[in-house]
C-alpha cells in the first residue's frame, strides 16, 4: 500500500501507520503487527463520485471505513442521510449476513477501506474485544441519533 501526504509525496510504512492511527477505527491497533494484520484483511478503494460501497438488498460480509470523503445513504430513492469520513459504514449488515437495508454511494471522490468481517476471528482476543466494543459504541450512537430524529418527526 502506498500512502501519500498532502503534498503528494510518498510516505513510509511507519508514517503510514502513524497517519492511520489518527483515524479512530485504526487507532485501537496500537502495535504495528496488529495494524498490519488488519490491513491484510481488507482492500483500499479509491472511489469516484457515485461509487456504490453498499447496495441495498445485497448480502456481503464487508464493512467499510470511509477514510476520506463523503457518502449518501439511500433507501430506494429516499435520502436517509449523509456521512463524512472518517467513519465506519455497513457494520450491522456485515455481521448479520442479511440483505443490506440501504445503499451507500460516494458523494465526490473518496477513499475507503473494505474489511471482511469473517477474518476478524484471526485477531488476538484482546484486540477483537476492543474492535467489537468500538463497533458496538458506534452502532449504539447511531441508534440514539436515529431515535432523536424520529422524536422530532
Amino acid at each position: 500500500m502506498k500512502t501519500y501526504d498532502a503534498s503528494g509525496a510518498t510516505v513510509s510504512v511507519p508514517d503510514t501507520f502513524s497517519l492511520l492511527r489518527q483515524i479512530p477505527f485504526f487507532a485501537m491497533f496500537a502495535s504495528d503487527e496488529h495494524l498490519q494484520m488488519l490491513l491484510d484483511f481488507g482492500d483500499w478503494m479509491e472511489c469516484a463520485s457515485g461509487t456504490a460501497l453498499i447496495k441495498e438488498g445485497s448480502v456481503e460480509r464487508y464493512l467499510f471505513v470511509l477514510v476520506r470523503g463523503k457518502a449518501k445513504v439511500l433507501k430506494g430513492d429516499t435520502l436517509l442521510g449523509e456521512v463524512a469520513g472518517p467513519t465506519v459504514l455497513g457494520e450491522i449488515g456485515a455481521f448479520m449476513a442479511e440483505p443490506r437495508s440501504a445503499t451507500v454511494v460516494t458523494d465526490g471522490k473518496a477513499t475507503a477501506f473494505r474489511i471482511s468481517v469473517q477474518r476478524f476471528s484471526k485477531l488476538p482476543s484482546e484486540l477483537l474485544y476492543k474492535l467489537m466494543c468500538h463497533l458496538f459504541q458506534l452502532t449504539a450512537q447511531r441508534l440514539v441519533d436515529t431515535d432523536s430524529r424520529l422524536a422530532r418527526v
